[in-house]
């Protein structure tokens, strides 16, 4: 059992939402004898744009900075989540040329690590462990960046080629070597990581 521990996530969802996520339970049990951090769904500057025009709904207002980025949640169980929303990045998947994905990957990356580690710098955070919630095209780009003891992935469902293309099978794969754990959903799942990754 984890206790005393800081554990940041990096998710692909948002924390609200009409339905309930597998991660948010899990964090909020974790939440009982841990430290842990919420780093919600990366919004991209179109998805600022159709807020605007009132074809998306993203929180604008927090993730522009014009409210703070960093909130406590509590949650159903009793526990508290502390929740940053982290500033637009860049859309990405529109493009099928993998040379102006890999730009675009890499910018959105500097600009969401900055963003994340300045608004962690005042949480006096030492070697957390990091979690990215199905989530490897950023979980790559953060690797390592926090300093994290151990760096796990949550895996809880398969890739999802008709967002991301079909580029996301190997950036899953380089990713699934990268982390130290990988925590899946399913015995399916367990089989086709393990082969990337044997602490699965």
């Amino acid at each position: 059992m984890l206790t005393g521990e800081t554990i940041i996530c990096i998710s692909n969802t948002t924390w609200h939402g009409k339905y309930t996520k597998s991660t948010n339970q899990l964090l909020s049990r974790l939440a009982k004898n841990n430290r842990v951090i919420y780093i919600d769904y990366a919004y991209t500057v179109k998805d600022v744009l159709m807020t605007f025009l009132k074809k998306c709904d993203a929180p604008v207002s927090r993730i522009l900075g014009l409210k703070k980025r960093s909130v406590d949640l509590r949650t159903d169980v009793g526990t508290t989540i502390e929740i940053i929303y982290p500033m637009p990045v860049l859309p990405m998947d529109f493009t099928k040329n993998d040379r102006l994905f890999g730009i675009l990957h890499k910018i959105s990356s500097l600009i969401y690590n900055y963003n994340v580690k300045k608004e962690l710098k005042n949480k006096q955070i030492e070697n957390p462990i990091l979690i990215t919630a199905y989530n490897p095209i950023f979980g790559m780009g953060i690797d390592g960046y926090l300093k994290e003891k151990m760096h796990v992935y949550y895996c809880f469902d398969g890739l999802d080629i008709q967002r991301h293309g079909s580029r996301i099978i190997k950036i899953d794969a380089i990713f699934c070597k990268m982390v130290d754990l990988i925590i899946v959903s399913s015995n399916y799942l367990k089989s086709i990581k393990t082969e990337f990754n044997t602490n699965c």
